[in-house]
């Protein structure tokens, strides 16, 4: 009974700092407002993602779109993996891990203007929040190839 009341209480600390977030369509475009994240392979290219933190209905919402480049063919099949293990931040508070449902786009295309997926979490919206307040964060952020 106690290693069961234990497990239990180590799995509730651990989601403690966790917020949810549920995908909406429709979403924004990249402009030049965007923070951008993301890591790179020790043998070259990467993955990065661009993100906005808005309002919606009250609520964080954070838009956001990604793109790779120059991966080797070995290590494209990585990127779902990697985008499923990014953290996103919002001022200071962990938003929601995984960013695979972001809006992809080729590398070579203007970055601004680039359409995004948005997801909004349960955090509630503060007046004065800005784009530069959100983080994302790769667990590591370098892979070797």
């Amino acid at each position: 009974m106690t290693k069961h009341f234990l497990i239990l209480f180590a799995a509730a600390l651990m989601l403690g700092g966790c917020s949810t977030a549920r995908v909406v369509a429709g979403g924004d475009t990249v402009d030049n407002s965007y923070t951008v994240g993301g890591m790179r392979w020790q043998g070259g290219g990467g993955v990065y993602v661009v993100a906005k933190a808005m309002e919606r209905d009250g609520k964080i919402a954070v838009c956001g779109a990604y793109t790779t480049d120059g991966l080797k063919a070995h290590v494209v099949r990585y990127t779902p993996e990697i985008l499923s293990g990014m953290i996103v931040e919002v001022d200071g508070q962990r938003a929601f891990q995984n960013v695979s449902f972001f809006n992809g786009f080729n590398h070579d295309d203007d970055w601004v203007g680039q359409p995004t997926t948005c997801a909004v979490t349960d955090l509630p919206w503060v007046e004065g929040l800005t784009a530069g307040v959100v983080e994302i964060i790769s667990p590591r952020r370098t892979f070797w190839s």
